[in-house]
């Protein structure tokens, strides 16, 4: 189930194949990414209703930015045992939602998607913008007026212009500030390049599903592999916001915690007024106490206080694996799965790290299964600490507090994803998905497990009705519901 494939930055005029390959930080291009990781579920507070959003169909057909391409679904199981559908659309990306503390209020974002022509137009434009600020940063004059400092040789070597060995140096200089200087130049460049995409919050009545307010939250949602300035391959965020947004309220109910265009954002439901606590930003997590919030950026993670007063980074090898593999043990203690260093070689671990950025211990995972390089891991830690799950490609984990297998899932073509402890710490929860005989994957059922593996409870995700979607190659000038 497991593919890799290749997508060229330059693409046709009028073909855009990219479909489920995804761009992250580390500018890796690996479309099991989504398989693996899929989107977010969140449970009610009182653990009754599990809330979850689908994507359909979960293929390489058409580029998943483009509308019409594919339905969106957010639903609610009630008791484990009915499930309604709330929201279904193909002309935005919805997220992963998230409840309210009273659990009257469920929220979520909506993307915006476009047609193929204005798809086309909007990446001619970013293209073009971009060359103008390489042509404006990199102009081959640029060096100090005096020359070269007294100390360095009078004269350049033959055939190298002084401004040439200058801009070399500045190359190759080796920057360690955090945030990494060049993901922050090329989220500037970015929001430079392009407008702003006007995604939407929405916040829904629980009971009635209505929705009671929206709130635009607007992010840079185009982005490319390294540099955006290079000219390797590129990709549309709206593919890393489905699988890695995780809403999270306030405990006060007050505000909505989230990571969107590579920056995490607090909006205060009050006024509707945002405000940025971190960026360059890839995935974050609220703590259970709101008062921090865990994130993801390239080489480092950072524990961000939420009234903006202290950020604290901590040097951090975010590879892949980073977007679905940290939660929160408590309060103070964030979980992150990383390497273990021995005698037998690397071993995949739980390291386990404070809000102030120091080591907290680790547990090193003897797992009969081990993941393949660069293959996400997701993972969850009960709310009392004391049950866990790891899950990648064809296996899921059920370990207790010290890592011990309590049982072990593993079946062919089959993926368990995202899961989800109940609040009382009981049960947890995950995406079951399949693929048939087209390579076609979906979710076809959420699942509930007790914490030592044993399944207690399943409710099936039924298909799409056809004609829900067009097909991938049909140009359109409208989005399609």
């Amino acid at each position: 189930m497991v593919r890799q494939m290749n997508i060229k930055r330059h693409l046709p005029r009028n073909d855009w194949k990219a479909a489920l390959a995804i761009i992250v930080a580390a500018g890796a291009l690996l479309w099991h990414v989504l398989a693996c990781t899929e989107s977010p579920m969140a449970f009610s507070p009182d653990g009754e209703r599990l809330a979850l959003v689908t994507m359909e169909p979960y293929n390489f057909d058409g580029d998943p930015a483009i509308a019409g391409t594919r339905a969106y679904r957010l639903m609610a199981i009630e008791g484990f045992k009915t499930l309604r559908v709330i929201e279904q659309t193909t002309s935005s990306m919805l997220s992963g939602p998230a409840w309210s503390p009273d659990g009257k209020a469920l929220c979520y974002l909506r993307i915006p998607l476009m047609t193929l022509q204005e798809l086309e137009a909007l990446a001619n434009s970013i293209e073009k913008r971009r060359d103008e600020i390489k042509q404006a940063f990199n102009p081959p004059d640029m060096q100090w007026p005096t020359g070269e400092a007294a100390t360095q040789p009078a004269t350049a070597p033959a055939g190298e212009r002084t401004g040439e060995r200058a801009r070399e140096q500045h190359h190759h200089r080796d920057y360690v500030a955090l945030p990494d200087l060049e993901a922050v130049y090329d989220l500037f460049t970015e929001m430079l390049c392009q407008p702003a995409a006007p995604a939407q919050l929405v916040v829904r009545d629980a009971e009635s599903s209505a929705v009671t307010q929206t709130v635009t939250v607007r992010a840079p949602l185009y982005r490319g592999a390294n540099s955006p300035l290079s000219n390797e391959d590129s990709g549309m965020d709206p593919l890393i916001a489905y699988t890695t947004i995780r809403p999270s309220y306030s405990p006060d109910g007050k505000s909505v915690y989230f990571c969107a265009g590579n920056m995490a954002i607090a909006v205060n439901l009050s006024d509707g007024k945002q405000h940025v606590l971190a960026s360059p930003a890839s995935v974050a997590l609220l703590s259970p106490g709101g008062k921090t919030l865990a994130v993801v950026q390239e080489n480092a993670l950072a524990f961000v206080k939420t009234d903006g007063s202290v950020t604290t980074y901590r040097r951090w090898n975010t590879d892949l694996e980073m977007l679905g593999a940290l939660a929160w043990r408590d309060d103070q203690t964030l979980a992150v799965i990383g390497e273990a260093k021995g005698n037998s070689g690397d071993h995949p671990a739980i390291r386990f790290l404070k809000t102030d950025g120091s080591d907290a211990g680790s547990i090193k995972l003897d797992l009969p299964e081990t993941p393949s390089d660069h293959e996400p891991m997701a993972l969850a830690v009960a709310p009392d600490g004391k049950h866990m799950v790891v899950c990648f490609e064809e296996n899921a984990f059920f370990l207790n507090d010290e890592g011990k297998i309590l049982n072990h899932w593993q079946v062919d073509h089959e993926i368990l994803a995202q899961p989800t402890f109940t609040p009382d710490s009981n049960c947890v929860a995950m995406k079951h998905m399949k693929t048939d005989s087209d390579e076609q994957a979906r979710v076809v059922a959420a699942v509930l497990y007790t914490v030592e593996g044993k399944e207690i409870a399943r409710v099936a995700v039924p298909a799409i009705a056809p004609g829900t979607t067009r097909p991938a190659s049909m140009p359109t000038t409208t989005p399609a519901e």
